[in-house]
């Protein structure tokens, strides 16, 4: 990054205040005017969207559609419907003094600023988006950092920005840990990050360092029980449709199973089963991507440990980043 990025970024950054500071943004009916246009814009530019997902993570149309598109258009309308009622004061009984009467005060509810929203790789649409519906209708101004690891679905966010909103109230910057890196130096009011604990760890450290308040979406694991008399069947296609989906590339997809050893060898069956008639027609070139060929190693690396615990899948190809579905026993 060089001082004309640099200088860049703290421009939008001061516009931003200066914008946040007008007040232009606290009327409700400017609000929903602005995420009116956004869904416009938003919509038209649904192929485009489409495309850099299967480009980016090998996304099909259809998966793209209802896994991305159309949850923005939900919170979208959600939010456009009930912005009003949200806003409304709340009357909640309070004590001006210790043993003094009980009053009625007046609740308001109050945007926080200019905020930063640090978006992710697995669902670059709506992760980024879905936030950023939040931070508006509710007053604030926006700057967004999409996913360095999407670079196409980064294009198109930053296209649909560019042509929905003025920099000064929502703007994009792109790019990776540099970026990032300054960003977090600013006094935001707000930031909003989806992604590894492991980021998040620093995010959090240099929020506190200037006492930002924050909300921190990160991964985590998600272990599936399956005891004796579960019905087999469903939980098979339960686990795989949940670990599977994306490229197993979900914060609360499934990461291991808990299985009663009286029916773990019943389950594996089924699992293979169902992962059989899914995936019968699809070979590497035809199911979705894995985000890097760093992900891709670190993926293989499992299988390399322990060859003798695979019992299903494996099949990975590096250079067009596909993984077969797969499955190991045994695992500690």
């Amino acid at each position: 990054m060089n001082l004309i990025d640099e200088q860049r970024i703290s421009e939008i950054f001061k516009k931003q205040k200066a914008f946040f500071a007008s007040r232009k943004t606290q009327p409700i009916a400017y609000r929903i005017e602005q995420l009116k246009n956004f869904r416009s814009v938003f919509v038209a530019h649904t192929d485009a969207i489409c495309e850099a997902l299967m480009a980016d993570l090998g996304k099909n149309r259809k998966e793209a559609e209802y896994a991305e598109v159309q949850l923005v258009l939900d919170e979208l309308d959600y939010c456009i419907e009930n912005i009003e009622e949200w806003a409304r004061p709340v009357s909640v009984p309070s004590k001006p003094r210790p043993g003094g009467e009980t009053v009625l005060s007046k609740l308001t509810h109050q945007p926080f600023g200019v905020t930063y929203i640090i978006g992710p790789f697995n669902y670059p649409v709506q992760l980024t988006f879905i936030p950023l519906i939040g931070a508006l209708i509710t007053g604030n101004t926006a700057i967004l950092k999409p996913s360095e690891n999407t670079p196409e679905v980064a294009k198109v966010i930053a296209e649909i920005i560019s042509e929905a909103f003025q920099p000064e109230y929502v703007a994009v910057v792109q790019g990776a840990i540099e970026e990032n890196t300054l960003l977090l130096t600013f006094p935001f009011d707000y930031i909003f990050f989806t992604g590894s604990a492991n980021v998040g760890k620093i995010v959090m450290a240099a929020a506190a360092k200037q006492l930002i308040p924050l909300t921190l979406e990160l991964g985590g694991k998600s272990p599936c029980i399956v005891h004796h008399d579960a019905n087999l069947d469903l939980a098979a296609k339960r686990i795989s449709s949940g670990k599977w989906a994306n490229c197993g590339q979900t914060c609360v997809a499934p990461d291991y199973v808990y299985v009663h050893e009286e029916v773990k060898d019943a389950l594996i069956v089924k699992l293979k089963e169902y992962l059989k008639e899914t995936y019968q027609d699809q070979t590497l070139g035809k199911i979705g991507k894995v985000v890097s060929q760093n992900q891709i190693k670190n993926l293989a690396g499992y299988i390399a440990a322990a060859p003798e615990k695979l019992v299903y899948g494996g099949n990975y190809d590096l250079e067009t980043r596909h993984f077969e579905a797969t499955l190991l026993d045994e695992v500690t």
